[in-house]
């Protein structure tokens, strides 16, 4: 079965990051990313069903400046179950967390730690 993920984070170093640790942990991968809000809207529009987990940056915000963690809430809860926040500081997560219930991972983190949450959400 191939393991689809959807990055949302304007950081190329993160997303290679994140590529490279779910190949790890996978054998079949498939990773796209996004790079703005309405990309990101349109691709869980169309595929919400199929992506297996989904990763955002805690802080990244659609053109409105609407946090991409708010719409995941408002527009799309059905996915929640498979969304990682990811965060700068544990403060920050923190703050997310208390508004959303999703896994947070704070950077710089630990491969292990990535790997256990990862497959707990995968195997849902």
């Amino acid at each position: 079965m191939t393991v689809r993920v959807l990055v949302a984070d304007n950081d190329s170093t993160m997303h290679e990051l994140v590529k490279d640790i779910l190949h790890i942990n996978f054998k079949d991968v498939l990773v796209e990313r996004v790079q703005d809000g309405e990309e990101f809207r349109s691709k869980i529009r169309k595929a919400r069903s199929d992506y297996h987990l989904i990763i955002v940056d805690g802080y990244k915000t659609d053109s409105s400046g609407k946090d991409l963690i708010d719409v995941l809430q408002e527009e799309f809860p059905d996915v929640l179950g498979k969304v990682v926040m990811i965060c700068e500081t544990a403060s920050e997560c923190k703050i997310r967390r208390d508004r959303l219930a999703v896994p947070c991972l704070v950077k710089p983190f630990s491969l292990d730690d990535f790997g256990e949450v990862v497959k707990k959400i995968c195997a849902d």
